[in-house]
């Protein structure tokens, strides 16, 4: 590390002996222009320089910024804040329009108020948009400035209300009132979802939002739950819906050539969300958020699988079969048993996935313990000390 840093003619001021535990430990640095700062030999390896220095080498001169947003007609009125790409500055555009800026944005994108009148709908156009949805504009057509402003507007039943152009799009012209007016009714409600082949269990209906419960006939062994509104939408049994998904249904198919023990893993990503989440989806070591594994604290992957294949009483050689090679209820049950174990022994602990490697460099990849992880823990805590 100290040779790196003397190539980028860098001075370290940690001493050595403080920086040998791990590739991510941040020592203090220092270039020959600018205050010392924290880095690592990792970002030191990526050639991550001084941010004070690479600000400077990136900062146009005023002269330069003046003529690259000339090309694009800014005149720029006030420059006398001007640091970086990201100071405020005072333009005006070729509409004469005047707006306060940065260089950064002013090269990204076009004046907001030029925009804004591109966009804006004439009075003709609006009119005729209304008027296509069968509604009339009773007032406020002669005050329109932009989507937010406000019309009073009637549809062809009678009904009056005040919108925006804006509100008027979001609900696809439809009538407001109209919409409150016509409540579901409980037979209407229970006949849809007869039409999709599931038995409704709910004898009351509120709205369109509340859940109403059912059972699909095809997986009858729990009750679920859905709103109209997601019915209405094509949303049925979950079920249903992940078996039009899996398998040969699903799009990236690859004829079942993926191994029973490949396919496990990936049928705890429920279990391992619920781990991350318990330790605020960071490292429980370290702190940090990136590259995690998931720990087993009081087992391991394989010792679960083999207990599953175990209590199925299965072979063990079937794990590296082809999930092809195995009939779809009996991988159902391994599945569904191989998750119910893994809440069974508890949740697993975040861990920084070179820590997690060295865990099982120095304890192994079977019979793992709880006292294996403490003890490593305290290695650890030794190590940064």
């Amino acid at each position: 590390m100290k040779n790196e840093i003397d190539y980028m003619k860098y001075k370290l001021l940690t001493s050595e002996n403080e920086y040998l535990h791990h590739q991510g430990h941040k020592v203090m640095i220092t270039c020959s222009k600018h205050e010392p700062f924290l880095s690592s030999y990792t970002n030191i390896k990526k050639n991550r320089k001084c941010k004070q220095c690479v600000h400077e080498q990136q900062r146009m001169s005023k002269s330069e910024v003046t003529e690259r947003l000339k090309s694009r007609e800014i005149t720029i009125i006030d420059f006398n804040n001007y640091v970086n790409g990201n100071s405020k500055i005072m333009v005006k555009c070729s509409s004469d329009h005047y707006y306060e800026t940065t260089y950064n944005k002013s090269m990204n994108g076009n004046c907001l108020l030029c925009s804004h009148a591109k966009k804006r709908k004439s009075r003709k156009e609006l009119e005729h948009i209304f008027v296509s949805k069968e509604f009339k504009i009773i007032n406020g057509l002669d005050e329109y400035k932009d989507k937010d402003s406000r019309f009073t507007i009637e549809c062809n039943k009678g009904h009056r209300y005040e919108t925006s152009y804006c509100s008027f799009v979001g609900s696809k012209g439809n009538c407001s009132i109209c919409v409150k007016v016509r409540p579901h009714n409980l037979e209407y409600v229970k006949e849809r979802f007869k039409e999709r082949n599931l038995i409704p269990l709910f004898e009351s209906y509120k709205n369109c939002k509340a859940p109403l419960a059912f059972v699909c006939p095809l997986h009858n062994d729990i009750a679920q739950d859905i709103t109209l509104l997601s019915l209405l939408n094509g949303i049925g049994c979950k079920k249903c819906g992940r078996e039009r998904i899996s398998g040969s249904n699903h799009y990236c198919w690859n004829g079942g050539i993926s191994k029973i023990n490949e396919h496990l893993r990936g049928k705890i990503s429920g279990w391992k969300e619920d781990s991350l989440n318990k330790y605020g989806r960071q490292c429980v070591l370290t702190g940090e958020k990136d590259n995690l594994d998931i720990h087993h604290l009081t087992t391991t992957f394989s010792d679960i699988t083999k207990e599953v294949l175990k209590e199925l009483d299965i072979s063990e050689s079937t794990l590296g079969l082809s999930i092809s090679d195995i009939d779809d209820v009996l991988l159902e049950k391994i599945r569904k048993l191989c998750v119910e174990k893994h809440y069974k022994y508890g949740l697993g602990v975040p861990l920084r996935r070179d820590l997690h490697i060295d865990f099982h460099v120095q304890y192994g990849y079977g019979n793992n313990t709880y006292e294996q992880f403490l003890e490593f823990t305290q290695d650890y805590k030794k190590s940064i000390l």
